[in-house]
C-alpha cells in the first residue's frame, strides 16, 4: 500500500470517529428532551380527562337533581299516581343516564316508578352518602346494585361486590321539602351511559377511569374486571380531600404494577371523585416510536455516509470487476429469462442464488430479494433424503445436467411437485460459472393422476356393484362387483338399458317417482327388487347420483348398489319369530294383540260383534307326561290343523303357550253363530287323535266374551275370556262359558277389598277382643275366646262379618289365621305374668288346618314362647267349613294334640256333617251354636236340638260349652239341661285384652251366677212346656193386635208358628202315640181357624167385630191349655 493510500485511509478513520461522536451526543440530548416533554404532556392529558369526566358526571347528576326537583314539585301538586308515573317516564325518556325514576314513601318503599315492576320494592337507605337524615337538600349516593333495575337487582356490599362487566346500576336518592311534607325520589343511574362516554374518549387499552364514592366504594369503572361495590385499593386511599380537591401522581396502579400517569378530581357538588390512570408504557409509545425513527434516521445517515466513503474508497478497485459481472449477467438474462412460465433459478458455483425469474415467485411464493444469496435448500420439503441430493450433484458434475421430479415446499408451507432440469453453465474457457435450474409445476397433474388411481381402485375393488350410464341412460361401464351380484358380464350389459334388471315387482309409478326425484334433486336412494341373469329375484339397496357437465347438462348417472337379500330374509325370520308361534306357525300373543285391536276398530265401524274365545285343553298334561314332550307337540300341531280347517278366513287362531289357544271370531251378525262355531270347535277337539302309535282323547274348556257387550279394551277382553274359561272348567270341562260383566265387577270389587285387608294386615290394623267363658254353677272363669276386629283408619272398629267372608279360601285366610294364633300365644304370656291362668281359644278354618306344614308352623310359634303351657291354647274348628280330607285333618289334629294343644268343634249343629265330624275328629270339646241357644226358651225345636246335642255329648263323654247365652234365664235353662259351661252377652261382651283382668275381678265379686238355679234334676218335658208357653205368648199378641191394629202383626212375631213346628216334628215324634197328644190336634186346629178369622177381620177394618169374638178365643185357649196339662201330667206319671 502506497503513502497516498495510507493518508486516505487515516483521514477516513478520523472523519468517521469524529462524525460518530457528534451524532451520539446530539442524539442522546434530543431523546432525553423529547421524553420529558412527552411525559409532561401525558400527565396533563390525564388531568384533562379527569376534569372532563368529572364535569360530565356532575352535569348529568345535576340534571338528575333538577329533574327530581321538578318531579317532586309535581308530586306535591298531583296526587294521581298514574299522572306521576307518566311524568316519570317522560322525564326518563330524555335522560339516557338514568334507568328508572321512582318515588319512595316514608317506609322507603317504591310507590310509583317509571318501571312499574319496581313498585313495592323496599330500599335500604342506610348505606347512602350523605346520610338521608341530613337536613341538606342534596343528592345521596348509595351502594351499587347488581342487575338492571331494582325489581331484578340486589344491593352489593364491600364483601359481596359485582363485576364491572356484569349489569349494574347506582341508586341515587334526592329528598326535597315542600311546605310541610318531604318528597323522596330514587334514581337508578345507568353506569353504561358514563362508561360508554368515557370509552369513546379514552379506550381501555390506553387507560382506566374509576368513579369512587367518598367512603372509598367503587361506583363504576372502565376496567371490566373491577369489583363494583368493593373498597377501592388501586392507590393509597382515602386521598386527602381536605388538602386538595384534585391532583396528579405517578403510581403503579395498573395490572402487573405498570406505572401510570394518574390524576384525581373530587366533585364539588356530589360525594364522589374521579381517578384517571393512563398507562405510562403505552403513553410513551409515541416517544419510543419517535426515538426509534430518530435513531433510525441518524444510523441510516451515518451508515450511508460511511458506506459512501467506503464505496468511494473501493470504487476504483471494483470498477473493472463490476463491469465484467454486469456484462455476464446481462448475457445470461437475455438468454434464459425471457417470458418463461417455468421457474428459473441461477446460482453461483457455490449454489447460492443470484437471480430468479418472475415465475419463481408465482410458484414458490418467495420474492427475489428474499432468496438472493440463499441456497436452494430453502425450498426442500425434507421428503428426499441426502442420498438423493448426492446422486443429483454427482450427475450434474459428471454430465453437466440433471433431470427429475422434486417435491418442494413453498413459502406458505404447502408442498408442490416440479419437473426440474439443472444445468451447469461454463464460460468460454470452460470454467464453471453458474448453475441454472428450470422447474415446471406438475402439482395438479400429480393430484389428477392420484385421483384417477383412487377412483379406479374403488371402482374395481368395491364390494358394491357400480353401474355408469350416459345421458341417454345406456350402460357405459360396470365394475366386477356388478357382474358378481347380477351374473351379467361386462359385454352383456354395455350399451343396454338398465331396465334389463327389472324384476316386475315394482309398478311403473315406482320408476316414474324415481325419475322425478333424480330430475329434481340429482340423486335417489332406496330399496328395489331386481332380477339376476339366472332369473333369481333379489333385493338391493340402490343409490343413484347424477354427474353434470360444465354447462349443467347431464353427463352420466352413477348407480351404486348392494345385495340385501339375506338381510330381507333375516328380517322376515325376525318378524315371524316375533309374531308367530314356532311350533304351530300360528299367531302368538303379540300378533294376536295387534289383530284384536284392529278387529275391535273394524267392529266399531261395521257395528258387528266379535267373540274372544280363550281355549284350554283338558287332559293335555297327562298325555304330555305319559308319552313325552314330542308327543305333546304333535298333539298341539294336530289340534291346530283341526281348528284351522273349521275357522273362517277372517277369524284368527293364536297360541299363547302350553295348551292355551285363543280364537278370535270376527264379523258376527247373530249370537247363534257363536254357539254353532264353538260346538264345532269342541267336537273337533274331542275326536280321538292318533299320536305316534297311540290314540288319545282330550277335550277343551272355552271362555268366551263378546264385544261390544263387553266394552273392555283388548287386554281386558283376553282376561275376561280367561276368567270365563276357568268357569267352564269348574262346570265340568268340555264346554264353553260366556263371561258375565256384572260378575266381573263383583270380582274386581272383591279384589279391591282383599287388597285393603292385606294392607291392613301389613299395617297392624287388626286387633283381638276376648269373650270370657265361665262355669255357670261354680262361677269359675274357665277361658276366653279371641275374636278379631279391624281397627279401620276411617270406618272405626269393624266386626268379623265385615271382612272374614271375603278371605274365605284365600291365602289371606291363612296369613290372618296365623297372626291370630301368634297374638293369642303372646296374650297368654301377658296374662300369665298378671296371674291369670285359663285356656284361650282362637278360631281355625278348614283351609288353614289342612294347609301343608300347619303343625310344624304351630310348633315353631309355641317354641318361640317357652313360658306358655300348650294346653292353654285351644283351637276352634268351624263346623260350618268343609273338611275335604278328614284323614289328613285327623293326622294334623293328632300332631297338634301331641304338643298339648286342645281342639274344639265350633258352631256344632249348623253344618251338614256334624255327626261325621263329631265321630271322626278327635276334638276335646263341642260348642253349641248360639242360634239354637238364643231362641230355645221361645222355640221348642231349638230346645230339642240343644237337648239332643247335650245327650249326644254325654253319650260320647265330650264336654260341651254353649254360645249365645244372652240372659240368666237361658243360663238357668242350660244348667237344668245339664250344660254348665257357657259364653255370651249375658255373661260378658267381647272386650279388649287389657279389660279381662278387671272384668274377672268384678265377676268374682258380684257372683251373678248365684241367681241361676242349681240343678234339681232333669225335666224331660221342657220342650212341651216351652211349646205351650210359646203358643200362649202368640195368642196374647193376637189379642193385642185385635184390640190395637197398629201393634205388631201376629204373623211377623218371632214365636209365630213355633208350636205348630214343634207339634208336627219333635212333639209328634215323642208323643204321637199317646191319646192325650192326639186329643190336642182338634183343639189346636180350631184355635188356628179362629185366629185366622180374627186377623182377616182386623185387616179388613172390622176391629170391633173381631173384639166381640175374643171371648171365643179365650175359651179355645183354655181348652187347649187344659188338654196340654193333661198330657204333661200323664208324662210325669210315667
Amino acid at each position: 500500500m502506497n503513502s497516498q493510500s495510507k493518508q486516505l485511509r487515516n483521514a477516513y478513520i478520523t472523519a468517521v470517529v469524529f462524525f460518530v461522536t457528534v451524532i451520539i451526543v446530539i442524539t442522546w440530548y434530543s431523546l432525553w428532551r423529547l421524553r420529558e416533554e412527552t411525559a409532561a404532556g401525558m400527565q396533563e392529558v390525564s388531568t384533562m380527562h379527569t376534569r372532563s369526566f368529572e364535569d360530565f358526571l356532575t352535569q348529568n347528576l345535576r340534571l338528575a337533581e333538577l329533574a327530581t326537583t321538578n318531579i317532586a314539585n309535581m308530586d306535591s301538586r298531583k296526587k294521581n299516581f298514574f299522572n306521576i308515573e307518566r311524568s316519570l317516564r317522560a322525564t326518563l325518556k330524555n335522560n339516557p343516564a338514568q334507568r328508572s325514576i321512582s318515588l319512595l314513601n316514608e317506609q322507603n318503599r317504591i310507590i310509583v316508578s317509571s318501571n312499574r315492576a319496581n313498585v313495592g320494592v323496599i330500599i335500604n337507605t342506610d348505606a347512602f352518602l350523605p346520610n338521608l337524615t341530613s337536613e341538606q337538600d342534596i343528592l345521596s349516593i348509595g351502594m351499587p346494585w347488581a342487575g338492571r333495575d331494582f325489581i331484578s337487582g340486589t344491593s352489593t356490599s364491600h364483601q359481596k361486590p359485582t363485576r364491572s362487566e356484569q349489569l349494574n346500576f347506582i341508586p341515587v336518592v334526592h329528598t326535597l321539602s315542600f311546605e310541610t311534607r318531604k318528597v323522596t325520589l330514587l334514581i337508578a343511574i345507568n353506569p353504561d351511559f358514563f362508561i360508554n362516554h368515557i370509552s369513546q374518549v379514552l379506550d381501555n387499552e390506553s387507560g382506566i377511569v374509576d368513579i369512587i364514592r367518598y367512603d372509598g366504594t367503587l361506583l363504576m369503572s372502565t376496567d371490566a374486571s373491577a369489583k363494583i361495590g368493593s373498597l377501592y385499593q388501586k392507590i393509597e386511599y382515602p386521598l386527602s380531600l381536605e388538602a386538595a380537591e384534585s391532583g396528579q401522581f405517578l403510581t403503579p396502579a395498573l395490572e402487573n404494577n405498570k406505572p401510570a400517569f394518574s390524576s384525581f378530581r373530587a366533585s364539588r357538588l356530589y360525594p364522589f371523585l374521579v381517578i384517571t390512570r393512563i398507562d405510562r408504557q403505552r403513553a410513551m409509545q409515541s416517544w419510543k416510536a419517535e426515538a426509534k425513527t430518530f435513531l433510525g434516521v441518524i444510523i441510516a445517515i451515518a451508515f450511508t455516509l460511511a458506506g459512501l466513503i467506503i464505496v468511494f474508497y473501493r470504487r476504483q478497485l471494483q470498477i473493472e470487476r463490476e463491469r465484467d459481472n454486469s456484462e455476464r449477467l446481462q448475457r445470461i438474462n437475455a438468454t434464459v429469462f425471457g417470458s418463461s412460465a417455468d421457474s428459473i433459478v441461477i446460482t453461483d458455483i457455490n449454489a447460492n442464488i443470484i437471480s430468479v425469474n418472475p415465475a419463481f415467485h408465482q410458484i414458490t411464493g418467495y420474492r427475489p430479494e428474499e432468496v438472493i444469496g440463499q441456497n436452494p435448500r430453502i425450498l426442500s420439503s425434507g421428503l428426499q433424503d441426502n442420498s438423493f441430493y448426492q446422486e443429483m450433484w454427482k450427475c450434474i458434475h459428471a454430465k453437466g445436467v440433471w433431470r427429475g421430479e422434486l417435491q418442494n415446499r413453498c413459502k406458505n408451507g404447502h408442498l408442490y411437485d416440479v419437473q426440474t432440469t439443472i444445468t451447469a453453465f461454463y464460460d468460454n474457457n470452460g470454467h464453471l460459472q453458474h448453475f441454472i435450474g428450470v422447474s415446471t409445476d406438475i402439482t395438479e397433474r400429480k393430484k389428477s393422476e392420484t385421483r384417477q388411481r383412487q377412483a379406479a381402485s374403488v371402482f374395481t375393488n368395491s364390494q358394491e356393484g357400480i353401474m355408469v350410464t350416459d345421458e341417454n341412460n345406456l350402460i357405459i361401464d360396470v365394475n366386477p362387483a356388478f357382474s358378481r351380484i347380477t351374473g351379467y358380464s361386462y359385454n352383456d350389459v354395455i350399451g343396454k338399458d338398465p331396465s334389463l334388471l327389472a324384476s316386475g315387482r315394482q309398478p311403473p309409478e315406482f320408476y316414474a317417482q324415481m325419475k322425478s326425484t333424480l330430475s329434481e334433486t340429482g340423486s335417489w336412494q332406496g330399496e328395489i327388487w331386481n332380477k339376476k341373469k339366472s332369473g333369481e329375484i333379489y333385493a338391493e339397496r340402490l343409490s343413484i347420483d347424477t354427474v353434470h357437465k360444465e354447462n349443467g347438462d347431464i353427463s352420466q348417472h352413477v348407480a351404486v348398489f348392494s345385495d340385501i337379500s339375506r338381510l330381507k330374509i333375516h328380517e322376515a325370520e325376525l318378524h315371524r319369530s316375533a309374531h308367530y308361534d314356532p311350533l304351530t306357525s300360528i299367531p302368538n300373543r303379540r300378533l294376536l294383540g295387534d289383530r284384536l285391536v284392529q278387529t275391535i276398530e273394524r267392529s266399531k265401524r261395521s257395528n258387528r260383534s266379535i267373540a274372544v274365545c280363550y281355549l284350554d285343553l283338558d287332559g293335555f298334561k297327562p298325555v304330555n307326561d305319559q308319552y313325552g314332550h314330542a308327543a305333546g307337540d304333535l298333539l298341539l300341531i294336530e289340534i291346530t290343523k283341526r281348528l284351522l280347517k273349521i275357522l273362517r278366513g277372517e277369524d284368527t287362531l293364536a297360541r299363547l303357550g302350553g295348551d292355551e289357544f285363543v280364537i278370535l271370531f270376527a264379523e258376527i251378525e247373530k249370537p247363534e253363530e257363536i254357539d254353532v262355531a264353538l260346538q264345532r270347535v269342541l267336537k273337533s277337539i274331542s275326536e280321538p287323535i292318533k299320536v305316534e302309535s297311540n290314540t288319545v282323547s282330550i277335550s277343551a274348556s272355552i271362555g268366551v266374551t263378546i264385544f261390544p257387550e263387553d266394552t273392555a279394551d283388548a287386554d281386558t277382553l283376553l282376561r275376561h275370556a280367561d276368567q270365563a274359561m276357568y268357569r267352564a272348567k269348574d262346570a265340568g270341562k268340555n264346554r264353553y262359558h260366556l263371561f258375565d260383566p256384572e260378575l266381573d265387577l263383583e270380582v274386581q270389587a272383591r279384589r279391591s277389598k282383599l287388597k285393603n285387608i292385606e294392607k291392613a294386615l301389613r299395617n297392624d290394623e287388626f286387633i283381638l277382643y276376648y269373650q270370657p267363658k265361665v262355669n255357670l254353677v261354680s262361677g269359675k272363669v274357665i277361658g276366653a275366646e279371641a275374636l278379631i276386629r279391624w281397627q279401620h283408619p276411617v270406618k272405626g272398629i269393624l266386626p268379623p262379618a265385615a271382612f272374614l267372608d271375603l278371605i274365605d279360601g284365600h291365602d289371606l285366610e291363612i296369613d290372618i289365621g296365623e297372626w291370630v294364633i301368634e297374638s293369642v300365644i303372646k296374650q297368654i304370656v301377658k296374662w300369665n305374668k298378671a296371674g291369670l291362668f285359663f285356656q284361650v281359644s282362637a278360631n281355625l278354618s278348614a283351609n288353614h288346618l289342612l294347609k301343608e306344614g300347619f303343625s310344624e308352623r304351630l310348633r315353631e310359634m309355641l317354641n318361640r314362647y317357652p313360658a306358655v303351657r300348650h294346653e292353654d291354647l285351644e283351637l276352634e274348628i268351624l263346623e260350618t267349613s268343609t273338611l275335604n280330607d278328614l284323614d289328613q285333618a285327623n293326622n294334623v289334629l293328632a300332631q297338634c294334640r301331641n304338643m298339648g294343644v286342645r281342639f274344639a268343634l265350633d258352631d256344632f249343629g249348623t253344618g251338614y256333617s256334624s255327626l261325621t265330624y263329631f265321630q271322626r275328629l278327635p276334638v276335646d270339646i263341642l260348642k253349641i251354636d248360639q242360634s239354637f241357644v238364643r231362641d230355645m226358651l221361645d222355640d221348642p225345636n231349638d230346645l230339642d236340638i240343644v237337648e239332643s246335642i247335650l245327650r249326644l255329648a254325654q253319650t260320647f263323654n265330650r264336654p260341651v260349652i254353649a254360645e249365645g247365652v244372652e240372659t240368666l234365664e237361658l243360663g238357668a235353662m242350660l244348667v237344668q239341661l245339664g250344660c254348665q259351661q257357657a259364653q255370651g252377652y249375658g255373661i260378658a261382651r267381647p272386650m279388649p285384652a287389657e279389660s279381662i283382668p278387671s272384668w274377672t275381678s268384678q265377676w268374682q265379686e258380684t257372683k251373678p251366677w248365684l241367681a241361676i238355679s242349681k240343678p234339681v234334676g232333669k225335666d224331660t218335658n221342657l220342650s212341651l212346656k216351652v211349646a205351650m208357653q210359646s203358643h200362649i205368648n202368640w195368642l196374647d199378641s193376637l189379642e193385642t193386635f185385635t184390640k190395637n191394629p197398629s201393634s205388631p202383626h201376629p204373623r211377623k212375631i218371632n214365636n209365630h208358628g213355633q208350636f205348630r213346628r214343634w207339634y208336627r216334628s219333635s212333639g209328634f215324634a215323642r208323643y204321637g202315640t199317646l191319646e192325650e197328644f192326639q186329643n190336642i190336634a182338634p183343639l189346636y186346629d180350631a184355635t188356628c181357624v179362629l185366629s185366622t178369622e180374627l186377623i182377616e177381620l182386623v185387616s179388613n177394618g172390622n176391629s170391633t167385630l173381631a173384639c166381640d169374638r175374643l171371648a171365643e178365643l179365650h175359651q179355645q185357649r183354655s181348652m187347649l191349655i187344659t188338654q196340654i196339662n193333661v198330657l204333661i201330667k200323664t208324662l210325669e206319671k210315667q
